[in-house]
């Protein structure tokens, strides 16, 4: 007799004997909320490291890029042992922005940047982690979540310095001492 591949309801119990079990359709929601979070944040630092004149801007941008990317990666590798299929792009909020933003140039496209993908972005990737971590069922997304939170809030505090300097007008088209140093020295932050 041949090989008897298991498919639909069939494979399901193999997929919970080995530790896999689907994720229930809310967790699903979640998981993907969090990819286009991640998404979001790289399309849009793709887009400054190529718009911005401001190194402080470039380096924050980069550092998005790269953590960002790592995150989406944890997601990657989450959503294929749960058997779930993330979006390719960002949703349409994040293109509508991206859409904006390429239409700016200089410090137009910093502020906008920096409020919009930076500030708003990371209190609603801040919001949302919060919320996986308190309405997922499954163990494995809360532990993401909970792995991703500190970042943003890293990320989040970062951005609302370069804000703050960038509303002040003290940044320049040279390094600053916040821009040489991976975004300034900063203090522990409570939770």
């Amino acid at each position: 007799m041949g090989v008897v591949l298991l498919s639909g309801a069939a494979a399901a119990p193999l997929h919970a004997a080995q530790g896999t079990a689907p994720l229930s359709e809310a967790d699903r929601n979640l998981v993907v909320d969090m990819a286009r979070a991640n998404l979001g944040e790289i399309e849009a630092a793709r887009m400054a490291q190529v718009k911005t004149k401001n190194p402080q801007v470039k380096q924050f941008a980069q550092r998005m890029i790269a953590e960002h990317g790592k995150a989406l990666e944890d997601m990657r590798q989450l959503a294929q042992s749960k058997g779930v299929s993330l979006p390719a792009t960002a949703d349409s909020q994040h293109r509508k922005l991206g859409q904006s933003l390429n239409a700016l140039s200089g410090a137009a496209f910093d502020r906008r940047y920096v409020a919009q993908s930076g500030v708003d972005d990371h209190k609603r990737a801040h919001a949302l982690l919060l919320r996986v971590q308190t309405q997922a069922e499954d163990a494995d997304v809360k532990a993401l979540a909970a792995k991703m939170l500190p970042v943003v809030d890293q990320h989040l505090h970062a951005i609302e310095q370069l804000s703050a300097t960038i509303a002040h007008g003290t940044t320049s088209g040279t390094s600053g001492t916040a821009g040489a140093s991976g975004g300034g020295e900063r203090p522990p932050r409570a939770h």
